[in-house]
């Protein structure tokens, strides 16, 4: 069975197309094993999005499961599920449906819902160890107040930075219309001793060239004292620390990234992110210092049977860069193959999901591990 999956993984590489552009890049990815994860028959078998806890040993993959309103943890080692975790619908540990979470540790879980101004953190067993109320701050000035946004509209964007202790998520604005929108703040940091907020505006080149679109979804991975942003509609990486900022090209050459239109009816929105490309994901590999970021490619807005596509229908491209944002490859995946909300690096290469609906038929969250070398 394993021969036959690799087979079936090298059939899906080859049929990945190569531009000249493409040729010219010093490295390739290369599938080097597959690891099949066991689920049972409670577990949500789409839409996985995984966190691996930096402060833990044993790599561990946790997700929240939105039907049963738990967090669920995956042993990589192991191959199945360890802990399901219920969370409480009422009492004194009640916590609404989870929009967007970070694991610390497996006794150390933080997590927040969309659009209500709290921060909670969790232990093990999903009991409340600590909720903050963040209403007061969020309302910065008496015409400009704010929302914490979650899981529709970024997701995995809740980060703890145990150095200083402080959490970084993802903001709205309640009072800014949409033609300014990218002058509001878009993120807010939380420190956990002194209890204070601290904001990050939009780059000011990045809401220049991006016209005026409602929601521009970014990746964030803080990388010392570095915050790193890859917004959707931006070929560029921004860079910000404490004295300067920095715009790094970080593109794909083949196909521009639209810019997206004005348009404040949401199916018209809809149907724009089904059809456009853009970008999504923002990876480190700490072992090798490399980054790796995600474009989706254009497609039809709706299938052979006249359903609308998915956002995970698409065929994508994957770009590597190393520690500078210097492109060292791109390589073309086929629509239906993988799925890039299941990804993750671990010990120096970059694990992918097989698509939700061979995971459906399956029953089993199959992942393919590819190393990055040199050609």
């Amino acid at each position: 069975m394993k021969q036959i999956l690799t087979i079936f993984f090298l059939l899906l590489w080859i049929c990945a197309c190569q531009t000249s552009e493409e040729a010219s890049l010093s490295h390739t990815l290369h599938p080097i094993d597959t690891v099949d994860i066991a689920l049972d028959s409670l577990s949500a078998l789409s839409g996985f999005d995984f966190v691996v806890p930096e402060s833990d040993s044993l790599p561990y993959l946790n997700t929240y499961n939105t039907k049963l309103h738990a967090f669920e943890t995956y042993s990589i080692t192991e191959k199945k599920l360890i802990k399901r975790t219920f969370l409480a619908k009422e009492g004194q540990n009640a916590i609404l449906p989870v929009s967007d979470w970070y694991f610390h540790t497996q006794d150390s879980i933080f997590c927040l819902n969309e659009m209500l101004p709290y921060l909670f953190l969790l232990d093990g067993e999903g009991k409340i160890r600590n909720k903050w109320d963040l209403t007061a701050q969020l309302q910065v000035a008496p015409d400009d107040a704010y929302t914490i946004a979650g899981s529709e509209s970024v997701t995995n964007n809740l980060y703890y930075d145990k150095n200083n202790k402080t959490l970084y998520f993802f903001i709205l604005s309640d009072t800014k219309e949409f033609q300014e929108f990218y002058k509001s703040y878009i993120q807010a940091s939380f420190q956990i001793e002194s209890k204070k907020l601290t904001f990050q505006k939009y780059p000011p080149k990045h809401y220049q060239e991006s016209c005026c679109y409602p929601i521009d979804a970014y990746d964030f991975i803080k990388k010392g004292d570095s915050l790193i942003y890859a917004f959707a509609f931006s070929n560029s990486i921004e860079i910000k620390t404490q004295k300067k900022e920095n715009i790094k090209p970080f593109f794909i050459s083949n196909e521009t990234i639209k810019k997206p239109i004005f348009n404040t009816e949401v199916q018209t929105m809809f149907n724009f992110l089904i059809e456009t490309p853009y970008g999504r994901g923002l990876w480190y590999d700490k072992q090798n210092k490399r980054f790796y970021r995600a474009v989706k490619h254009k497609q039809p807005l709706k299938n052979a049977t006249g359903k609308l596509n998915g956002y995970a229908d698409a065929a994508f491209a994957l770009l590597i860069g190393d520690e500078n944002f210097n492109k060292i490859a791109q390589v073309e995946f086929p629509e239906k193959s993988y799925d890039l909300h299941s990804s993750f690096t671990y010990q120096g290469n970059f694990w992918i999901a097989l698509y939700s609906e061979i995971v459906e038929r399956e029953g089993t969250m199959r992942f393919v591990i590819f190393q990055t070398i040199k050609k």
